[in-house]
């Protein structure tokens, strides 16, 4: 049975079975190998560099040389970047060579467990943090790092603890799994739907196509230009002054982006101005990204449901308003996201210290326009993986919230766990 007892330590308030040790006492922190550009090759062992670790580029370097075994990566292993993103890492790939800037974690102390560790250091690497140093790159020094106190309870209990929380994490592996696989779905069957239409793989190859400007279309399909069918208009401007708690809640560039094709409604600002009736958003407006400082972001869409009060949109965005019965706004918004018809709209885009796009652009941008029917059936196909995306993503959410809960329940003693007798 566990006592309630706490004893106060440099860390906070800790069980009194528990220790508090430095992390040089519980384990070496072997430095990478300061590899120079011009050993960067494109076979052998990937060398893994802090971008590899954080997922920030896909670009992966190769050594097919030798090296001493100090440098010598498995799966498993514990890492640390202990400069730019400081974070702990355990190393799922195949073998690898270590770059410099990242430890790793060797000759763990026997009154340590691995994943423990990796846990603790999950729980103290903000306080990591804020030893850091520098300006170019933000780091931390070994003997600082070394020097940093870590909570250590009985191998038992450390074992328990790291059960528990990889259990979680785990689960929130499998669901970023799920996640990746209905992106990937979803991005094939957009590409079928809006070359083809709404009919099975096996019979695509029935239907005939014709070549457009964004690829091929069934024959039947229409093409007309997004001014036929939409009337555009740009958003607000105002002052800083006139932003604030009162007055019309606004859209901004920030509200755009999601899994989903509707407009994020959360963290809304007010802007204290008056304002044309025009102004006013209606249900299934779509609004397009003007501006962006990344090239990516311009152009983008997103669709305009409903509210429970008048809605506005800041001068960064266009909206466009359908004129049109025969076009359905899901449908248009989930064409407008297309990769295809999102590089020929960048491509029209105008650079200076931001990317833009203009009423030009958007009028001009060739739409297929297929029966109503069938626009509204290729909208609810894509709906039914947007839902299915919305359920996982929340439920990712969910985890990740449990996860630093109870990391940080565990890591101080406020919730103990039951170890094996």
């Amino acid at each position: 049975m566990f006592t309630n007892d706490f004893k106060e330590t440099q860390i906070g308030f800790l069980p009194k079975s528990w220790e508090v040790v430095t992390l040089g006492v519980l384990a070496d922190y072997i430095n990478g190998y300061a590899f120079k550009p011009q050993q960067w090759e494109t076979e052998g062992r990937p060398i893994i560099r802090i971008q590899n670790l954080t997922g920030s580029s896909d670009t992966v370097n190769y050594f097919s040389g030798e090296l001493d075994n100090r440098y010598f990566i498995a799966s498993g292993d514990l890492l640390i970047s202990w400069s730019a993103s400081l974070d702990a890492y355990i190393w799922q790939g195949e073998e690898a060579w270590l770059n410099q800037h990242i430890f790793k974690v060797d000759n763990i102390n026997d009154k340590c467990d691995k994943k423990f560790l990796y846990f603790a250091l999950k729980q103290i690497i903000e306080s990591i943090r804020g030893k850091t140093r520098g300006s170019t790159m933000k780091h931390i020094t070994r003997k600082e790092f070394i020097a940093t106190p870590v909570m250590l309870p009985p191998l038992p209990e450390q074992l328990a603890i790291a059960h528990v929380l990889s259990t979680v994490r785990q689960a929130i592996d499998a669901t970023e799994q799920v996640i990746a696989a209905a992106r990937e779905l979803k991005r094939s069957l957009m590409m079928h739907l809006f070359t083809y239409g709404p009919v099975p793989v096996d019979q695509a190859d029935q239907v005939k196509l014709k070549e457009t400007e964004i690829g091929e279309v069934p024959e039947g399909w229409k093409i007309t230009s997004f001014g036929d069918i939409a009337v555009l208009k740009n958003g607000i401007n105002f002052s800083k002054s006139q932003k604030g708690n009162e007055g019309y809640l606004t859209i901004d560039v920030l509200n755009m982006y999601s899994d989903g094709i509707d407009v994020r409604m959360d963290k809304l600002y007010r802007v204290n101005i008056d304002l044309k009736e025009d102004y006013l958003l209606t249900q299934g407006d779509i609004l397009f990204v003007r501006s962006s400082f990344k090239q990516e972001g311009v152009g983008w869409p997103a669709l305009f449901t409903d509210y429970t009060e008048p809605v506005t949109y800041c001068g960064f965005l266009i909206r466009a308003r359908l004129t049109s019965d025969k076009a359905n706004p899901e449908y248009l918004l989930n064409y407008f996201r297309l990769p295809v018809v999102r590089r020929l709209l960048v491509s029209k885009s105008g650079k200076v210290a931001i990317t833009n796009i203009n009423q030009g652009n958007l009028r001009a941008m060739p739409i297929p326009c297929p029966p109503i029917s069938i626009q509204s059936n290729i909208a609810d196909t894509i709906s039914t993986i947007d839902n299915k995306l919305m359920v996982e993503t929340q439920r990712k959410t969910a985890l990740e919230a449990l996860f630093n809960s109870l990391l940080h329940q565990l890591m101080t003693g406020k919730v103990r766990v039951q170890t094996e007798i």
